[in-house]
């Protein structure tokens, strides 16, 4: 009886090969990554499916989700090197972000600053 080979859920060999091009430089730095709904059309999955691949993209630190924007490829090298300065500087980076997208939130921005020590 012959071991059956591994393969790994849909989602995660979806998320592995965006990854792929990000490592591989296919996807630049701010590069706006595939829709959920590219994802279904260039896969053939179900939108969960897809859901699931960005989600998992995001909780590596590759892409960053920005709510009725998209998803965009995030500088993992630089977050990774201020998560050692500051635990507070994820959050500040994902204010920022968003702050250059949206006015309203600059001065939410500016008001979370004025509050930290």
């Amino acid at each position: 009886m012959s071991a059956k080979p591994y393969n790994p859920p849909k989602y995660f060999q979806i998320s592995h090969a965006i990854s792929g091009k990000i490592q591989r430089g296919e996807l630049a730095l701010g590069a706006p990554v595939p829709s959920e709904n590219e994802i279904i059309r260039q896969y053939h999955v179900s939108n969960t499916t897809a859901r699931k691949a960005l989600h998992e993209l995001e909780k590596q630190s590759w892409v960053t989700r920005v709510k009725g924007r998209g998803t965009f490829v995030r500088n993992y090298t630089v977050l990774r090197a201020i998560n050692r300065i500051s635990p507070l500087a994820p959050k500040a980076l994902e204010l920022n972000r968003a702050a250059l997208m949206d006015p309203a939130m600059a001065r939410d921005l500016q008001s979370w600053i004025d509050r930290v020590p």
